[in-house]
């Protein structure tokens, strides 16, 4: 299963620039699921990344990033 959260991941190339609602939503789920929990870490304490996904989502979005991040 880490294959494919990892090949959705890759498909979008710059997570700092998300394609769409969805990926916005759902980026802190694939991360982790890809066993990439490290960079959720690291852009849940970047400024710029959670100004844009807070622009493109809400703040309950970003909370449930942090609850991924906890597992």
């Amino acid at each position: 299963m880490a294959v494919i959260h990892a090949s959705l991941l890759g498909s979008w190339e710059d997570l700092g620039n998300l394609p769409d609602s969805y990926a916005w939503h759902w980026v802190g789920y694939h991360l982790v699921n890809a066993q990439q929990a490290d960079k959720l870490v690291g852009l849940l304490m970047d400024e710029e990344w959670l100004a844009a996904k807070l622009n493109a989502t809400d703040v309950d979005a970003i909370i449930t990033d942090y609850d991924f991040a906890l597992l």
